[in-house]
């Protein structure tokens, strides 16, 4: 009998109507149609609950994978896997791609290594320089490299990179103050990138550590020097930890938010 009902299963609800059940449990007969009306409709209505159950079942185990879950639930998806939300730049292909290995992304999490993979995804070519390196690199003497904060560091962003890439600086266009459309190297509309770079910033860096500022270099030409110190034309973005804003404003605390050697 067992055989015999699971053989080709199509739901619960439909299995009275097999074989392999009485007559009892089966819809009532069209020249009987008050015969076992209730017991079959009572069998059909706690099969239907046990469908519903499979379904939700099927429809839980389809959404945790991201391989498989509806483009709608990606991005709830990412929080689950504890905060791996979604891009600006990421289609949905792309954010699938993304979260198909979490545990590989948590292990980084917390290195250089990892921060340089998640602003990669963002789709910047990155590099992160703490206060090791720029000794190191003779920038400066150690208490003097960001006051001597072992734990600073900055991130450089280089060129192409979505933050420059299509606003006019005024020094380059020669425009004269509000005679031009041109902004001045960041865009006051559109996506918010510096608010995703500090997102995934925080949620990377070591626990311990503090990012200062983000240089964004302009163009191919311009980058760090064997000091690891920024040259050419770039935008620095200062960076604070949210206790450090000063309140009411929320101003930027101006402590080593632009240069590594200048509080």
């Amino acid at each position: 009998m067992a055989i015999q009902e699971t053989s080709a299963p199509l739901d619960f609800a439909s299995l009275p109507t097999s074989p392999a059940y009485p007559t009892w449990v089966k819809p009532e007969p069209a020249d009987r149609p008050t015969k076992h009306r209730k017991t079959y409709t009572f069998v059909r209505g706690l099969m239907a609950t046990w469908d519903r159950i499979v379904n939700a079942g099927r429809s839980a185990a389809y959404c945790h994978g991201s391989q498989t879950a509806p483009a709608d639930a990606l991005d709830l998806l990412g929080e689950t896997y504890g905060g791996l939300a979604r891009a600006i730049r990421d289609s949905d292909s792309s954010y699938r791609a993304y979260l198909k290995g979490p545990l590989d992304r948590w292990y980084t999490f917390g290195t250089k290594a990892g921060m340089v993979r998640e602003l990669a995804h963002l789709g910047y070519r990155a590099e992160v320089v703490s206060w090791r390196d720029l000794v190191d690199a003779g920038a400066a003497a150690p208490n003097v490299v960001f006051g001597g904060h072992v734990n600073f560091f900055f991130v450089a962003i280089y060129a192409p990179n979505a933050i420059t890439t299509g606003y006019t600086l005024w020094k380059v266009s020669n425009a004269k103050w509000k005679t031009s459309t041109a902004r001045w190297a960041a865009s006051t509309t559109g996506p918010d990138l510096v608010g995703e770079l500090r997102r995934v910033i925080a949620m990377v860096k070591p626990a311990h550590t503090s990012c200062r500022h983000v240089v964004v270099f302009r163009d191919m030409l311009s980058g760090l020097n064997a000091q690891k110190l920024p040259t050419g034309s770039y935008t620095v973005i200062p960076f604070n930890e949210p206790w450090e804003r000063i309140r009411p404003t929320y101003a930027f605390n101006p402590f080593y938010i632009q240069n590594p050697l200048v509080p």
